[in-house]
């Protein structure tokens, strides 16, 4: 499951900015396999809400960035009825650790030696 990193308690994850990879492994449904049989329906992967950019693979194939609303991005063609592997790597803006650096206290801060 995709979660909002800022919305954690841990400052390492809250203030993280860089990027991060979710995998997981799945089977498709009964109905969703039938979908791809039919060949004549499309399925999407639906990511809900990402902040701020993805990239996605599914079963070893790229599927490309995903950088706005709607998150998603069709998978029709690479869905297997199981064992599909799926990774999405996810990237927030330099803001947020910026933010969490202003949490630290003044003898924390970067100074060139």
């Amino acid at each position: 499951m995709l979660w909002d990193w800022s919305r954690r308690p841990e400052p390492g994850i809250k203030y993280f900015s860089s990027k991060t990879t979710y995998r997981k492994t799945f089977d498709l449904s009964a109905a969703a396999s039938a979908t791809v049989a039919d060949g004549k329906s499309w399925l999407f992967l639906d990511m809900g809400s990402v902040q701020n950019i993805a990239r996605v693979r599914l079963n070893g194939q790229d599927l490309g960035v995903v950088w706005s609303d709607p998150w998603r991005t069709k998978i029709t063609a690479v869905v297997k009825p199981t064992g599909n592997v799926l990774e999405i790597k996810v990237a927030n803006l330099w803001p947020n650790r910026v933010i969490g650096d202003e949490q630290e206290p003044p003898d924390a801060e970067y100074a060139p030696h």
